[in-house]
């Protein structure tokens, strides 16, 4: 005979649960999803969740693993909404955090969560835009950069692409053809000779892309490129990257790719973070004085993939 493993009693040969026991356990676990979703989003602490959730274990019998995944998966699914909806505040990002810790959740498995990833980068990107840095982990990285600026986000596993142009040539006559054989025809008339440009987005290299306050840089095994915000004349949105035309007179769209992207947040972080590192109010925000961290030794290197 088996025996339930939800309730402990017989469940009948080659049996291991009662399907009205698993039926249970199942409502149990929904229950706690949309508790702990609840209490993420309104900022509401563990200890003030934890009673309700207690209530929907031991009533419907829901075992420990599945508890720990519907932490897990009800945290970051919170978190990823929270993180699209607009650059999280330094207090929401750290209330959040301090519910997984306070729930048990192991930061090194919740940092490969896309709920966990878009809610960083979209603290990132408020305490940017607010002049708060002084959280911000120095990063490591292999760019040279000048004494006035900050690291602020690394990627790896960037694809570098270009536009580029191939041109082809086609000859369209004028007047009338005559047949002089099978498959043979004579042109009476002129001809005219056109090019015609095909352009097509080309990989160039794959490496690391950095965003510091002043520029953004990318690093590969053949190429390296440094881009001043100054110098960009428009962002173009990619859902797993972003694209940047030059103020150059033969400028073409340049593309910077994650191979891994973060889910929905991905290109929106991007956009934006350049985006608003080329408006006035970003440099009256980040002047000499931030050169005193710039080459300060990185504590850690914080994770930008899942």
């Amino acid at each position: 005979m088996g025996i339930c493993k939800f309730c402990g009693k017989d469940a009948g040969w080659f049996k291991e649960q009662h399907a009205e026991c698993a039926q249970l356990a199942e409502t149990g676990y929904q229950q706690i999803l949309a508790a702990v979703r609840q209490a993420v989003a309104q900022g509401t602490s563990f200890a003030e969740a934890k009673t309700s959730i207690d209530i929907a274990i031991m009533l419907d019998r829901v075992p420990a693993d599945r508890v720990h995944q519907a932490f897990l998966q009800a945290w970051s699914d919170a978190a990823e909404e929270i993180g699209m909806a607009e650059p999280l505040s330094a207090d929401k990002y750290a209330a959040m955090v301090q519910f997984s810790q306070d729930a048990g959740l192991d930061a090194a498995e919740l940092a490969k969560s896309s709920g966990s990833i878009t809610a960083s980068v979209s603290a990132v990107l408020w305490r940017v835009m607010h002049g708060d840095l002084k959280e911000i982990p120095a990063i490591a990285h292999p760019f040279n950069l000048s004494g006035s600026e900050v690291a602020l986000f690394l990627i790896d596993g960037v694809i570098y692409a270009k536009d580029t142009v191939s041109r082809t040539y086609q000859t369209d006559y004028s007047g009338m053809s005559v047949n002089l054989g099978y498959g043979v025809y004579h042109r009476f008339g002129t001809s005219e000779r056109t090019e015609v440009d095909h352009t097509s987005l080309t990989e160039v290299d794959r490496g690391q892309m950095l965003f510091t306050t002043n520029n953004i840089y990318f690093g590969g095994a053949h190429k390296s490129v440094k881009v001043s915000y100054e110098h960009i004349v428009q962002f173009r949105f990619y859902g797993n990257g972003l694209g940047i035309f030059r103020d150059s007179a033969n400028a073409v769209v340049e593309v910077f790719q994650v191979m891994n992207p973060w889910g929905q947040a991905c290109g929106r972080f991007m956009f934006n973070l350049a985006h608003f590192l080329a408006q006035p109010e970003a440099k009256a925000l980040y002047g000499a004085a931030t050169g005193k961290r710039a080459h300060r030794q990185p504590d850690t290197l914080p994770a930008t993939q899942p």
